[in-house]
């Protein structure tokens, strides 16, 4: 999919520890949104979620405009992509756990944990790197939702208006849970089992 090969850094600019992070031995992680223009330069990050938040973003953001990631030809429109960055104290060596890292956070999200379940999803859409379709997010979007997750809930309705969601259907019922998650309401549970 050519979307997901454009999102992928072709020079990744890895973003500096935050001095005071690291002197108190914080670590964190950052969701990212942001576009990629057909130069194949980033533009617009948007924080999603920041764990602890006001520590790493300013990093990320840093991060991402002095990144380079897959041109398109000029006439193409710009992409929306995701990452995700972790901040762990140990440099690359905790980079190279990030297998077990997704298990565990898996495993959390099974046991039914609906910030697992959120933060799994925002892994495989964030991390191409795991070759997973974007699709198979919104199930545990969902269930993190139906937990009350606020941002699980911007996160179904955004993968359903971006088409993420390739085996749903688009029906009347969806459409409206979808419009209400657009004016800021939020839903009960039982509008987000109107979704597929």
């Amino acid at each position: 999919h050519e979307d997901r090969t454009r999102c992928r850094p072709g020079h990744a600019y890895v973003p500096p520890y935050p001095r005071d992070a690291e002197d108190r031995g914080i670590q964190g992680q950052v969701y990212v949104e942001f576009s990629v223009m057909p130069d194949g330069r980033s533009r617009n990050p948007r924080i999603i979620l920041a764990v602890p938040q006001g520590t790493f973003e300013r990093s990320v953001r840093d991060g991402l405009l002095h990144s380079e990631f897959v041109s398109a030809p000029a006439e193409r429109s710009p992409i929306q992509c995701t990452m995700f960055y972790r901040f762990v104290m140990e440099g690359a060596v905790g980079y190279s756990r990030l297998d077990a890292y997704v298990d565990e956070t898996l495993a959390h999200a099974k046991g039914g944990d609906p910030r697992a379940q959120m933060l799994y999803g925002m892994l495989l859409v964030g991390l191409p790197q795991l070759n997973k379709p974007r699709s198979q997010a919104l199930p545990w979007f969902l269930k993190s939702a139906q937990a009350g997750m606020p941002v699980a809930q911007y996160q179904v309705g955004y993968s359903l208006l971006k088409g993420w969601a390739a085996t749903a259907r688009r029906t009347r019922a969806s459409t409206g849970c979808v419009g209400r998650l657009r004016r800021g309401n939020r839903m009960p549970r039982s509008h987000w089992r109107c979704m597929p």
